[in-house]
């Protein structure tokens, strides 16, 4: 007794083709997915590091915020962080830290009385391995820096001779 397919031999035929092309594009498109959360993440990054660039100028030089809620409720004519690039960020799989820098003096507060500081630092890394890219950036006012090993810089990996990365300085690691 033989089993008859409704579709013929020739279907019979194309599901192992089928299976292997599926099996080779899913490395590839878990690839795509890390690359466009690390690219969501290194954009809030340079976001905040803007809207810090805002915040000094709207307190007169006084300083930079020390928490994420004074980009998300501004004072005055600074720029504000979109809610939806922090959303989108929390989508990616990414956790986020705003402060001051570990050597920062408190120089002020602004408009809602939240402290300002002489320095701030920025982190964002993977709350997992599995959820989000491997790498992990970090800003302070004197630039933005990466880790590849997904957790974020900290002060002294960011000071010359430390483990992390200038952004700027990736271009040499680029095969020509």
């Amino acid at each position: 007794m033989s089993v008859h397919s409704p579709f013929g031999k020739t279907w019979l035929s194309v599901l192992p083709v089928a299976g292997a092309a599926i099996m080779l594009a899913w490395p590839f498109s878990m690839y795509a997915t890390k690359r466009r959360d690390e690219a969501t993440a290194l954009s809030a990054v340079q976001q905040i590091q803007a809207a810090q660039i805002s915040v000094r100028a709207a307190a007169g030089a006084a300083g930079y915020a020390t928490s994420l809620d004074a980009f998300t409720t501004p004072c005055g004519a600074q720029v504000p962080l979109s809610i939806a690039t922090l959303d989108t960020l929390q989508r990616a799989g990414y956790a986020i830290e705003v402060r001051a820098r570990e050597a920062a003096r408190q120089t002020g507060t602004d408009c809602r009385g939240r402290s300002l500081a002489d320095d701030f630092y920025v982190g964002v890394q993977p709350r997992s391995a599995r959820a989000a890219g491997q790498r992990a950036f970090a800003a302070t006012s004197e630039g933005v820096f990466v880790f590849f090993d997904g957790v974020a810089p900290v002060e002294r990996d960011m000071a010359s001779g430390g483990l992390a990365t200038p952004l700027d300085g990736l271009a040499a690691f680029k095969i020509p």
